[in-house]
């Protein structure tokens, strides 16, 4: 398993480089994904989550992170006051061709204009 927050890092990098010096990285915001990542790994290991994605969306640039854990027989219980206070939304859905249940959060922008 890849750690979550490397996959976010990559993906922050990549946008980063196209939004270039027009904005920054939010050294405080940053911190905060690290730490809703550590949660992500937890889920991962002790959840049986089978898939992690991660997207930005183009015009608010808000990250959305999602974790897909097999239907079945075993209860997944997913904390909320982990999340309370960091996300702007949670996710929840069902994927019924793969038979997935997704949950996840969308996190504030973490870039701020590079004259702030």
């Amino acid at each position: 398993m890849i750690p979550c927050f490397n996959i976010v890092s990559m993906v922050i990098d990549e946008k980063t480089e196209v939004l270039g010096d027009k904005v920054k990285i939010s050294d405080y915001k940053l911190y905060q994904v690290k730490n809703i990542c550590s949660v992500f790994d937890a889920l991962y290991k002790e959840r049986g989550a089978v898939s992690f994605d991660v997207d930005i969306d183009d015009e608010s640039l808000q990250l959305i992170l999602t974790a897909g854990f097999q239907t079945g027989s075993r209860e997944v219980r997913i904390p909320y006051d982990v999340f309370f206070g960091f996300g702007e939304e949670l996710i929840i859905g069902y994927d019924a061709d793969e038979e997935v249940i997704r949950f996840g959060i969308v996190l504030p922008s973490i870039w701020n204009t590079a004259d702030e």
